[in-house]
């Protein structure tokens, strides 16, 4: 999973993941910036050798983490701090 900054007006941040194991799962994007928390538009179904992406458009909102939940597991994956330059 990776995400990144994107300058520019209204600026935001972008969301992607790629499932590199088998099997098909249910996920969706949540964009973490302190107290703030952002989602994408709904669950979304992702299988092996998949790439998916989401941009945040929610302007310079600090530094932030995008997260991908796994609906079936109930958990999540987290990307490194993205800091907008």
């Amino acid at each position: 999973m990776c995400a990144t900054w994107l300058g520019g007006s209204p600026g935001g941040y972008d969301a992607a993941f790629t499932r590199n194991w088998a099997g098909t799962a249910t996920v969706r994007f949540q964009l973490v910036c302190g107290p703030n928390t952002f989602y994408d538009h709904g669950w979304f179904s992702i299988s092996q050798n998949q790439r998916r992406s989401f941009v945040f458009a929610v302007g310079n909102q600090g530094p932030c983490k995008v997260a991908v939940l796994d609906r079936a597991r109930e958990g999540r994956m987290l990307s490194p701090m993205v800091y907008p330059l």
